[in-house]
């Protein structure tokens, strides 16, 4: 309960710094927000995906339509799992500095326009493959056909 209302908390402060731009893109919500902010923003979302994935390992499907499902299920949960993880090191000073170089890619990634419509969720995942130096671009290619309005 203790997880649910911080996440609460967390939520309710970036919904006040957006504002009235709801209706706005995802990459004009995240310019508006200050580099203090951006860091709030991306940790609310690990704080929100490591819940996800606490509440999957409990109750992971036994039974998957065919075999793609299951591929398409378990490529999100590493996706998942790697970005929540990212920043375990040990060494606070590396967690602060990989947390600012997360912030940067994704202020990067949001400079194209093709990229405008992504939700900052998707793009703290795509931001996290970047830095441990996946390729991102046939990503990149689905979640922006997925994101057009």
């Amino acid at each position: 309960m203790k997880k649910i209302t911080i996440i609460f908390i967390i939520v309710i402060c970036l919904l006040s710094f957006v504002g009235d731009s709801s209706l706005a893109k995802p990459s004009e919500t995240w310019n508006q927000l200050k580099d203090f902010d951006k860091g709030v923003c991306v940790f609310g979302i690990r704080q929100g995906v490591w819940m996800f994935i606490e509440e999957l390992a409990d109750c992971r499907p036994t039974q998957f339509a065919n075999n793609e499902s299951e591929a398409k299920f378990m490529a999100f949960l590493k996706d998942a799992f790697n970005y929540t993880s990212l920043f375990l090191t040990g060494d606070t000073e590396k967690s602060v500095d990989l947390w600012k170089s997360l912030v940067e890619v994704i202020d990067d990634l949001y400079k194209d326009p093709a990229n405008s419509y992504i939700p900052i969720a998707n793009m703290c995942l795509i931001a996290s493959r970047k830095l441990k130096g996946e390729p991102i671009d046939s990503l990149l290619g689905e979640l922006r056909k997925k994101a057009l309005p």
